[in-house]
């Protein structure tokens, strides 16, 4: 690979790949490569849909986030937690289609314009993305409006508000939800779309004061701030740019899966179309062709990497790699299995969702005469291990007898719930008593994610009753948390009117 990318123009295409062995591959990718440093630019992964983008994005996040400094590559080929510190982060897509009636979210138009800021500012970035979320033009760099709001800065109050209209912020009466500001004398409170809280920024005459956060539900201020930028709530300029044109030339371009992309496009192209036509009846509107990039526009740039296409570069791997074997949630044939994998002189790397389960696994292998360690180091020799992540689909590589096993894959469908990612934005606030809980209630699992608080459920474990928050899920998945975790649980809120 090293050699593949060492040139110009060079395209590579890897295939074999299974389950979150994109995910290692890529971040066994970035290690060797000192995580830009060397690479000395950003890097976008392109997926063919949301949820396998999301996925992804949370695989690269459970191999990087534990990372040693190791500095020995032939002592590092299994390793699974060697990343170095590396600038990561989703770009969202809006989750609605051009021509449909309802708005996109505020909090995802801010996730996607605060990264596009760094973007044109020369950030280098590990971005992870679907192909609905690049697939449609946007404003060019130089046409982003975007407020910036700095401590002893010279702004008049009127022209901050009048600014504030300009790129659809409404005045309220209280700044509540992203969007809104409002303006008592001298203060004025705005809630920046890309912003976990709102910010209160005072004047004196025409100079900037002070700019503090404040809690929306109790309007206190929780801390200071030197400087905010305010990005729009909606692209007022021409749509006429791609993403592509806020990185580099020499950007790596990775797309997964390139027949499932092409696939996707005919299929995102001809609902778009026919979205248009329903909704241009009686008005003049652009069309498909003007709002949507080629799809050789997303497939030929300088330099790409395919993931499981093959013939699709100047260089061609195969690395084989297959699904870990599934124990259905049967405990004594998921023994006789690893106790297997260990014959032939495996790593075995098991991951879980949380501690405690962590700590139960741990304690249901010595039963059955297997020994796991609770820490990879930054040299795997061969021996059970388990971890915490949210891998939810591991895989089998032969050459390095490596086994990676997921929570589901170990407890089969009741050990797990589908996970959807939620928003290092999303608003949320800790629970000291569960008596602060409303049967109703949205709660943020921080494993989980959001689900509906169904209140306090007693359940009979190992012959002792034990009292269990209760929280349900989409397609009517139950999540039962010991009393004892209640550090686990945050209370979330979000914008009124749109519930998760």
């Amino acid at each position: 690979l090293e050699k593949a990318f060492s040139y110009s123009g060079a395209g590579v295409s890897i295939s074999g790949l299974s389950g979150s062995s994109k995910a290692y591959l890529l971040a066994g990718f970035f290690v060797h490569f000192g995580h830009l440093r060397q690479l000395n630019r950003s890097v976008l992964i392109i997926n063919p849909r949301i949820h396998e983008a999301e996925q992804l994005y949370e695989d690269l996040q459970a191999f990087c986030q534990n990372s040693t400094k190791s500095t020995n590559s032939t002592k590092s080929k299994k390793n699974l937690s060697e990343a170095k510190e590396m600038v990561m982060d989703y770009f969202p897509s809006l989750e609605v289609l051009p021509y449909e009636e309802n708005p996109p979210s505020d909090e995802l138009v801010g996730q996607r314009f605060a990264i596009l800021e760094r973007l044109s500012k020369g950030e280098r970035i590990v971005l992870v993305t679907s192909l609905a979320a690049i697939l449609y033009r946007i404003s060019s760099p130089k046409d982003m409006l975007t407020i910036k709001v700095l401590i002893e800065d010279t702004l008049s109050r009127d022209s901050l508000l009048e600014d504030l209209v300009m790129i659809g912020y409404e005045r309220a009466g209280m700044t509540y939800d992203r969007g809104d500001f409002s303006c008592r004398g001298g203060i004025v409170d705005v809630f920046p779309i890309s912003a976990e809280y709102p910010v209160r920024i005072e004047f004196f005459g025409d100079t900037i004061e002070s700019i503090r956060q404040f809690d929306p539900d109790t309007q206190r201020s929780i801390g200071f701030l030197n400087k905010v930028e305010i990005f729009p709530r909606q692209e007022i300029a021409e749509k006429t740019s791609s993403i592509f044109d806020y990185l580099s030339d020499n950007c790596l371009i990775i797309i997964d899966e390139k027949i499932v992309i092409e696939q996707e496009f005919m299929r995102l192209r001809q609902e778009t179309e026919s979205l248009y036509q329903e909704a241009c009846h009686g008005q003049q509107l652009p069309s498909p062709d003007q709002i949507m990039l080629k799809l050789e526009d997303i497939l030929r740039h300088q330099q790409m990497l395919y993931l499981n296409a093959a013939n699709c570069g100047d260089r061609d791997f195969f690395i084989p790699t297959f699904p870990s074997p599934s124990s259905d949630g049967k405990l004594e044939p998921l023994m006789q299995k690893l106790k297997e994998y260990m014959e032939n002189g495996y790593t075995i790397v098991l991951s879980v969702n949380y501690q405690g389960q962590a700590q139960r696994l741990q304690e249901l292998l010595k039963e059955h005469g297997l020994e796991a360690g609770m820490d990879i180091k930054s040299t795997i020799v061969s021996g059970i291990f388990i971890v915490v992540s949210s891998i939810i689909c591991g895989f089998d590589l032969p050459e390095l007898r490596l086994l990676l096993m997921s929570d589901k894959e170990i407890f089969g469908k009741s050990g797990i719930l589908h996970r959807r990612r939620f928003s290092r934005l999303t608003k949320n606030v800790p629970i000291e008593s569960f008596m602060e809980l409303n049967t109703g209630d949205f709660v943020v699992h921080i494993h989980h994610g959001i689900g509906t608080y169904l209140g306090i459920t007693t359940t009979t474990v190992e012959g002792k009753n034990r009292d269990f928050l209760l929280i349900e899920y989409a397609q009517g998945d139950r999540l039962y948390v010991p009393i004892d975790q209640l550090g686990l649980i945050h209370k979330y809120i979000g914008d009124k009117d749109s519930p998760p």
